[in-house]
């Protein structure tokens, strides 16, 4: 469990938001134990950088370094994640490991709202609406370049790369290998091979480890969705869901790293 500051600074529930739906997608009520072992495990995580990055990013946060924690988030925001794209929005809007720029954060919100997520798109109208005239027009000018870095645009492909290679490294040209393969994989409990219990790892079927959902990239990503958009319980409230098309023109400038 991520612990941050009590504190009503709308940066800090932009955070808070972030971690509490990446945590909820995996504790989601469809997602089996074997699913939640095999997305928690090293193994799976090496080869999906955008939770590889979101979860260190998360982690140095809860250990209080802030700079390493916005430079994990960028990097698993290279490869679209929405609550990495989240939590940078809200260290930019109070000043947390980076220089305060609420123009900036709402760039970021509005990015972590493309694929029209509710709570972000209601965390987005929150910002929207504390800033004056000025910064909204820097918030539409900044917009353009972090979207032409870190937009679905480009970083879908750039995370389809990653899977499909990864994914070659254990298939290859065997038909049927991962199907029929078994995945061993360190017991969440027990820690692996250091523990001193009776099973240290726990034996996946490579059906269940290779699924297409967890692999394949358009499947990966109606995946995450399906976790995402549905309602939380006991979900951060932020305001009313509207409007859900971004502001922001993301053909307006050439790419530029924020």
């Amino acid at each position: 469990m991520m612990r941050f500051p009590k504190s009503s600074a709308l940066g800090h529930v932009a955070v808070a938001l972030a971690c509490a739906l990446a945590c909820s997608a995996v504790q989601a009520r469809n997602t089996t134990d074997s699913e939640r072992t095999i997305v928690e495990s090293r193994a799976f995580l090496s080869a999906h950088p955008d939770l590889l990055f979101r979860i260190r990013g998360f982690e140095l946060l809860n250990q209080k370094a802030p700079e390493k924690a916005r430079d994990a988030f960028r990097k698993a925001a290279l490869y679209g994640d929405k609550p990495s794209q989240a939590a940078l929005a809200g260290m930019y809007w109070d000043g947390t490991g980076v220089a305060r720029d609420r123009p900036l954060a709402y760039a970021w919100m509005d990015l972590a709202a493309e694929r029209a997520y509710p709570d972000f798109i209601a965390m987005r109208e929150k910002f929207w609406a504390s800033m004056d005239e000025s910064e909204r027009a820097r918030a539409l000018q900044q917009g353009a370049a972090v979207y032409a870095r870190y937009g679905d645009e480009v970083a879908k492909p750039r995370l389809a790369r990653e899977l499909r290679r990864e994914r070659r490294k254990v298939v290859g040209s065997r038909t049927g290998y991962a199907a029929n393969a078994k995945v061993r994989l360190p017991n969440p409990v027990t820690g692996g091979a250091d523990s001193s219990v009776e099973q240290p790892y726990i034996v996946i079927d490579g059906s269940q480890f290779y699924a297409d959902k967890f692999w394949q990239p358009e499947v990966y990503h109606a995946w995450l969705d399906e976790q995402w958009k549905a309602p939380r319980e006991g979900r951060v409230e932020v305001g009313p869901i509207k409007p859900v098309k971004s502001r922001i023109d993301p053909k307006g400038k050439k790419p530029a790293k924020p």
